[in-house]
């Protein structure tokens, strides 16, 4: 058994007379070769060899006769990138940019609503010594820090800014929940929202967040933490995502069906939760649908689908008033 030997993910790949390969790591700090001495009972005998090292991925090892190993090596990287709209069609104008340039994995992407600040998720560190962290990006000068660095609990602190980027609210887990914190972006000292909890967006006044805990979502006051329900989840639907419109009316919902199917809404926001039969589906997208986004004046609803057969960004335009689709 050499499970104690290295950790996380392990793929047997090759096992040769007397010699096993085998491919193990992260997409994070690497995957690399590995060789062990083995029995012809399957026993291991020796100690385990490491072939490559470092970040990247090796992957399909093949081992001629004599021991010489012939393999492929790639890096996989996400990069964030940008595209310009024309405001009238919805349309992309020219083609995309990119506008990051680190390895890092890039998780939980969140902006102003000018367009000014963006922080993502990601990880740093060693190995041995990993941390997420949130990285800021400043357009306006240019600027990149790191407000916030804890040590690895999960995949994505899940970041959000609010409106004009004054605060930041990032989630940890901590003795078996999620629990949110919310601080001033230029000082995230930060402080405990709510637990059990998730923070999907900010109302555009700055003062109340827009929270989920246990499939429902809730307005809470950041100053004394008061809660106002906003949407309820029945009959076997999960609520995967959420946007909240700049006009703080509407949301944006995916949602995951009793069926098993995958499916989007746009649902009025009132004095109390609308019913189902209120909100407006947005039917035939494709097999998958997700990521519902607002255009800034509520004409377009923005979203990923697999309609043709890749997985692309598409437009909905809208009825203004109804969320109708037009």
């Amino acid at each position: 058994c050499i499970r104690d030997s290295i950790d996380v993910v392990q793929y047997p790949s090759l096992w040769m007379p007397g010699r096993l390969y085998l491919l193990a790591g992260t997409t994070i700090g690497g995957i690399n070769l590995y060789r062990v001495r083995i029995s012809d009972e399957g026993n291991v005998t020796g100690p385990l060899e490491p072939l490559t090292s470092g970040p990247g991925m090796t992957w399909v090892p093949d081992v001629s006769i004599d021991g010489r190993v012939a393999l492929s090596r790639f890096y996989w990287v996400i990069h964030l990138w940008e595209a310009s709209l024309d405001p009238e069609s919805g349309q992309t104008i020219g083609r995309p940019r990119r506008i990051t340039d680190d390895q890092s994995p890039k998780y939980a992407v969140s902006l102003t609503r000018d367009g000014s600040l963006l922080v993502y998720s990601t990880f740093a560190g060693n190995p041995s010594d990993r941390r997420s962290e949130i990285h800021l990006l400043n357009f306006a000068n240019g600027q990149k820090r790191v407000p916030v660095a804890l040590p690895i609990a999960s995949i994505s602190l899940n970041p959000r800014l609010d409106a004009d980027g004054s605060l930041l609210s990032w989630r940890v887990w901590v003795d078996g929940e999620w629990v949110s914190w919310v601080a001033r972006t230029e000082d995230p000292v930060g402080r405990e929202l709510c637990r059990a909890c998730t923070v999907f967006d900010f109302f555009a006044d700055g003062e109340h967040a827009l929270v989920d805990r246990s499939q429902q979502l809730f307005r809470v006051r950041i100053a004394d933490g008061s809660e106002t329900p906003v949407l309820e989840m029945k009959d076997g639907r999960a609520l995967l995502d959420s946007d909240l419109s700049w006009d703080d009316r509407w949301l944006a919902i995916q949602t995951g069906e009793a069926d098993g199917e995958v499916a989007m809404f746009a649902v009025p926001i009132g004095e109390s939760p609308a019913p189902p039969e209120e909100w407006v589906e947005y039917s035939g997208l494709g097999n998958w649908v997700g990521v519902p986004r607002w255009s800034h004046d509520g004409r377009f609803l923005y979203f990923l689908s697999d309609r043709d057969d890749f997985m692309c960004v598409w437009a909905q335009p809208l009825d203004p008033d109804s969320k109708a689709p037009t």
